[in-house]
């Protein structure tokens, strides 16, 4: 029997999470005390967004109290997806401690705005989209998995360039069949049917046509005008765990099997396409870093809980050494 070392310790161990969430609310209490204003919200523009711009009516503490909820939210249902759909081969709770600290280690994303309520749309999606692996509801799991793509799409218009990789994901779970395919379009279209109808209600039908404008309107990429210190930091930590995963997907693969894989290398296509939608829109950084975060999490959790060597390990160590060097960084930079 192979000895367990650090890493199996901390990322099976019962106290990790009750540790990780005592940690992750002093650091939500420390950012609170020393950023009183918040991080103007990128979407914050949108005439839909302002609809529902939850930081501009609340008080700062009251909309990192509701965040923090939210992510709470999030990371209780990671630790469903997994003893759901089992990526991860026992039912570990490493996912959600990484998904916690990482979101501690960024002050800037701790409030409510729309990158937060779209990992929570996005992730429902995710739970719809796994359902429909080989399975005879298939058609009903597709439509409920696209409409909540389309749903978080109203907070954030450019979340709709990821449907091709949804429907990549749905052709790999599922034979894609012509019933299929319109079921998810149908999903899509769905929400904007309701949405035209409160428009025309209200007599506002820019409501309706704006997410269309916002799809085809691309901002110049201005790295240096977008991304601040903290962001690319964070960013840069985010594509080595990526990364790890990645290498890890590629050298074990074999150890899992068929439904597992499937399930692994859609994550990997999705953070992928993230990154590169970051980079061809760097205005959505921060809209979209809660939602590579979320699957980021997901894929090194698993490295952390399927490994036992000691490179394994010592990655192990150095990955929390720089995520709390991260957090110092992040927390200092503004001052």
């Amino acid at each position: 029997m192979a000895r367990r070392n650090f890493q199996n310790n901390v990322a099976t161990g019962r106290l990790t999470l009750p540790v990780v969430i005592l940690i992750s609310a002093l650091f939500w209490i420390a950012t609170t005390i020393l950023f009183p204003t918040p991080t103007p919200d990128p979407a914050g523009t949108y005439p839909l967004w302002l609809t529902t711009n939850l930081p501009i009516v609340l008080p700062k503490w009251s909309s990192q109290i509701i965040c923090y909820l939210l992510y709470g939210i999030i990371g209780y249902m990671l630790i469903e997806l997994n003893n759901k759909y089992a990526i991860i081969r026992t039912r570990a709770t490493v996912q959600t401690s990484l998904y916690f600290m990482l979101i501690a280690a960024c002050p800037f994303i701790h409030q409510i705005f729309s990158g937060s309520l779209i990992s929570l749309g996005l992730l429902i999606s995710l739970f719809f989209l796994f359902k429909s692996y080989q399975s005879r509801t298939s058609n009903s799991d597709l439509f409920h998995s696209f409409s909540f793509i389309s749903l978080s799409s109203f907070f954030l218009p450019q979340v709709l360039f990821l449907t091709p990789v949804w429907l990549i994901g749905a052709i790999r779970f599922h034979p894609l069949t012509i019933r299929n395919l319109s079921t998810s379009l149908v999903g899509i279209l769905f929400p904007y049917w309701f949405l035209f109808g409160y428009a025309f209600f209200v007599g506002e039908p820019e409501l309706f046509y704006q997410p269309f404008i916002e799809l085809a309107t691309f901002t110049p990429i201005k790295y240096s005008l977008y991304f601040s210190w903290e962001e690319l930091a964070t960013y840069g930590y985010m594509v080595i765990l990526f990364l790890a995963a990645f290498v890890h997907r590629l050298i074990n693969g074999h150890r899992n099997n068929i439904r597992t894989s499937a399930f692994l290398d859609f994550l990997i296509i999705v953070s992928f396409a993230l990154l590169i939608l970051t980079l061809l829109q760097p205005e959505l950084s921060i809209s979209l870093l809660p939602v590579l975060i979320m699957f980021v999490s997901i894929l090194i959790g698993h490295v952390f809980s399927m490994t036992n060597s000691k490179a394994s390990n010592l990655f192990f160590i150095f990955s929390l050494v720089f995520l709390l060097l991260l957090f110092a960084f992040n927390l200092w930079m503004p001052f």
